[in-house]
């Protein structure tokens, strides 16, 4: 009986060697990356980027940098968001959740900016990017009106980072948020303000509208100022006529005024 061969002949090792999966390309790095975005090479390290995170999905650089360059603010907010899914122990995690922030602050949504940038300080405390993001998540505080906890984050912040590029910043806006509170013991010391009752007849986002109807008022024999108020981030500017030491006074002098010039004043109270 003729003995078996188990050897292959060279064509059958080449077609073996075809039917072999390819070789996956190797993972870019960072500095691949750097080195054609300072060549102004914008577009080619947007195609070798996205070209690496499909050879390599489980390449976190690859997966970061696909959402960094992506032009979509919707589009590289999902892909940020996948990369702390995918990658939430790497330190391109701590960078996509900074850039969530960086989203949503810039769209207005301090609330969910906040969010971000906190949960950056949760999970990478020590991250190039946890200076930033303190600022910020105080700096929202500050924005949406929260005083007493944005000055206590914002002075925080400045006796952790002195140094920072940011405390100048900090120091600003320690500066422009409202003075705090008295304690409640000098409040219950301090004597009791006088109250009197005007009509306020407009609230304007305008402030020139505010000045126009005030000097019709004003034209017509009335004593008449414009008051700048705020709500939240919103700025207006109210209208006051006439000024009175009952509610009832004010109340009859409205009804007067909203007979007269056909607006729709109100009784409101001021403290003097």
């Amino acid at each position: 009986m003729p003995r078996l061969r188990f050897g292959l002949s060279c064509a059958s090792l080449l077609v073996a060697a075809l039917l072999l999966p390819a070789p996956v390309r190797s993972q870019i790095t960072e500095d691949e990356i750097k080195a054609m975005l300072a060549a102004n090479a914008l577009s080619a390290a947007r195609a070798k980027v996205a070209e690496a995170s499909r050879q390599n999905p489980a390449s976190a650089v690859a997966a970061y940098y696909h959402a960094l360059l992506e032009e979509n603010g919707e589009t590289a907010l999902s892909r940020y968001q996948e990369v702390v899914r995918k990658f939430s122990s790497s330190p391109y995690a701590g960078r996509a959740r900074y850039q969530i922030g960086q989203y949503y602050f810039a769209r207005g949504s301090y609330r969910r900016a906040r969010e971000a940038y906190l949960e950056l300080l949760r999970w990478s405390p020590t991250s190039e990017l946890a200076a930033p993001a303190a600022y910020h998540a105080a700096k929202a505080l500050a924005i949406l009106g929260e005083n007493a906890l944005a000055r206590q984050e914002l002075s925080a912040f400045v006796q952790q980072y002195p140094q920072d590029k940011l405390a100048a910043l900090a120091r600003q806006d320690l500066d422009e948020l409202p003075p705090a509170p008295p304690p409640a013991a000098a409040r219950k010391a301090a004597p009791a303000a006088k109250l009197s009752f005007t009509v306020q007849t407009g609230a304007f986002v305008q402030k020139s509208n505010a000045v126009a109807q005030q000097k019709r008022f004003r034209q017509a024999g009335h004593k008449a100022t414009v008051s700048e108020k705020r709500d939240g981030n919103t700025k207006y500017y109210v209208v006051w006529v006439g000024e009175f030491s009952t509610r009832e006074q004010a109340r009859e002098f409205a009804e007067r005024l909203n007979r007269k010039h056909k607006v729709k004043g109100s009784v409101v109270q001021k403290e003097n």
